[in-house]
């Protein structure tokens, strides 16, 4: 049975069900008038959040639905569907998208707002090579226990940039909001209107009436991001305060904030303050003197934003310069590498790409120019990151224009048993996969070694392969962890097992299991 009621239920007049069974279909037609209960000829199923028809293409196949999404992405930017349009509370929300021109390192931010206009939660969720991402919601708990529409924002790299989809919740207490006591339900303000990064925030309130077990719930944000979300206790008197520290990693926009408060069901207040950061890093352009060694030095000439150049240095055995830095900030460094120093040159003499790494993860970066002389990178990075490593196939007038004899080992990464990349965290007795792109870069063929060791438990694993010119390759070895904690798994790849020479250096993924 189906109650016709809500804002799907908004037009009077014939309404069609169709039910799928494998490639057979069903339907039969009811009339409805509003606010009438309507039971239709045949049983629709109950949402259980283990679906397989994504809402952008509702009727066809998985890959129709995401040749539907593709086709949209032509006039937009990121396209987000769910597995259906409607949940009972505690199923599970299977939510896919995509967009359409991926930049390294940016997350898709995936926002949930409840019929109250307030937060339920906020992820960042990484894209794929092909700008695909997805995640799931459980809609257990009590930030999901309103029925209603619930409505999921994708954001991607910027406010414009961004899709939403809603879904319906039934089963659960029912919203009835009385907007006009709101503000006599709840207040909030904040001990100025404006703040600079580092300064002291006082937020504060009352509750006309206090509620027993009743807590205010608190969400700070800015441009759809989250920075802050608590739980506070009203006091007897009905009041509430909340002291925040405006520095850290989610201070870092300079803008207007939003706080708004929530209090039982009826009860929201909001108010706002602009904020300035102090610690934006404005650009720096130098030459660096570079130490060859016995080949003498040569200039780099670069400008950075979001941080300084410590030193830059030579790496003989990966045809690389590797320019250490202490980012203060997310920013980026333009780097004017001399060809007479350092190239990436395919046999035939033309431009190749240079592969650069970031403390050991291979990221993407722009060439804005290109001459007889020098080529010009832009490579972006993040607050924290140290190591920029740029490596080429000529390092330091090396005129044999022989590629690297090594092999490049990068994007450390766990995969599930259906081949999906997951998180770094799994459970005790959960079979994964550990995976690394590696690609040779000689001119011949490169037999390897494929190894792992978690030498917390001493485990150890290896796989053997070859590798023609110029292929790439994504080796993986399965682990099942059988006891919980932290552990590292050291990534290698070796001539052969016996000698245990390293064709490049080694690198590491953490992993926790729960």
């Amino acid at each position: 049975m189906r109650i016709a009621g809500g804002p799907l239920w908004k037009i009077t007049g014939d309404y069609i069900y169709e039910l799928h069974y494998g490639a057979d279909t069903g339907e039969t037609m009811i009339n409805y008038v509003g606010g009438e209960q309507i039971v239709s000829g045949q049983p629709e199923p109950e949402p259980s959040g283990d679906h397989e028809l994504p809402q952008a293409c509702v009727g066809c196949s998985i890959d129709e639905a995401r040749e539907a999404a593709n086709k949209m992405l032509d006039k937009i930017q990121v396209s987000i569907w769910t597995d259906n349009t409607s949940y009972f509370h505690n199923d599970v929300i299977l939510v896919e998208g995509k967009v359409s021109d991926v930049t390294s390192g940016s997350p898709v931010t995936i926002t949930v707002t409840s019929p109250l206009n307030s937060i339920v939660t906020q992820d960042q969720l990484p894209t794929y090579s092909d700008g695909s991402f997805k995640t799931t919601l459980n809609t257990g708990g009590s930030m999901w226990k309103y029925d209603g529409t619930f409505t999921i924002k994708a954001n991607y790299d910027s406010a414009e940039k961004s899709d939403v989809v809603t879904v319906e919740l039934s089963g659960g207490v029912e919203y009835s909001p009385n907007y006009s006591s709101s503000e006599s339900v709840i207040s909030v303000q904040t001990d100025d209107n404006h703040y600079d990064e580092g300064d002291t925030i006082v937020i504060s309130g009352n509750v006309s009436t206090v509620v027993d077990n009743t807590l205010v719930v608190l969400q700070l944000y800015t441009e759809g991001n989250m920075v802050d979300i608590a739980q506070l206790t009203v006091a007897q008197d009905g009041s509430y305060s909340r002291t925040i520290l405006s520095e850290g990693a989610l201070w870092k926009k300079s803008g207007e904030y939003d706080v708004r408060v929530s209090y039982g069901n009826e009860g929201i207040a909001e108010t706002k303050f602009s904020y300035t950061p102090t610690s934006n890093s404005g650009e720096t352009t130098a030459l660096y003197e570079v130490d060859a060694g016995s080949n003498g030095t040569f200039d780099v000439e670069y400008t950075i934003k979001g941080g300084m150049v410590n030193d830059i240095v030579i790496d003989s055995n990966d045809f690389a310069l590797v320019v250490q830095i202490n980012s203060s900030d997310e920013g980026f460094i333009i780097v004017d590498l001399p060809r007479e120093f350092i190239d990436a040159e395919k046999q035939n003499d033309t431009d190749d790409t240079f592969i650069v790494q970031i403390d050991g993860i291979e990221v993407a970066y722009s060439e804005s120019e290109s001459n007889s002389d020098s080529r010009i990178l832009e490579i972006d990075f993040e607050q924290g990151d140290s190591d920029i490593k740029i490596m080429g196939t000529t390092l330091i007038g090396d005129d044999s224009n022989s590629s690297s004899p090594n092999v490049s080992l990068t994007n450390p990464r766990i995969i599930n048993a259906f081949g999906s990349e997951i998180d770094t965290t799994v459970n005790v007795n959960q079979q994964i996969q550990v995976v690394a792109d590696i690609t040779n870069h000689n001119i011949s063929n490169q037999d390897f070694i494929f190894h792992i060791v978690i030498e917390e438990i001493g485990y150890e694993e290896w796989v053997s392969g070859s590798l023609s010119n110029t292929q790439s390759l994504s080796p993986s070895l399965s682990w099942t962890p059988s006891e919980s904690g932290n552990f590292t798994v050291e990534i290698s790849i070796f001539d052969n097992i016996l000698n245990k020479n390293k064709l490049t250096d080694s690198i590491t993924l953490q992993i926790g299991v729960n």
